[in-house]
């Protein structure tokens, strides 16, 4: 029976997935800062 031994570098992806991660938390801080500033606005009229 044949034996297969594979080695897969998994860091590549781990770093774009933690870079995805750094663009998606920081668009959630400027939906969040927005909605602020949105909410803001309305109750100042």
């Amino acid at each position: 029976m044949a034996t297969f031994n594979y080695t897969v570098d998994t860091q590549p992806m781990a770093d774009e997935m933690r870079s995805v991660s750094h663009h998606v938390n920081a668009t959630t801080g400027a939906v969040v800062a927005m909605q602020a500033a949105v909410i803001s606005a309305v109750n100042s009229v």
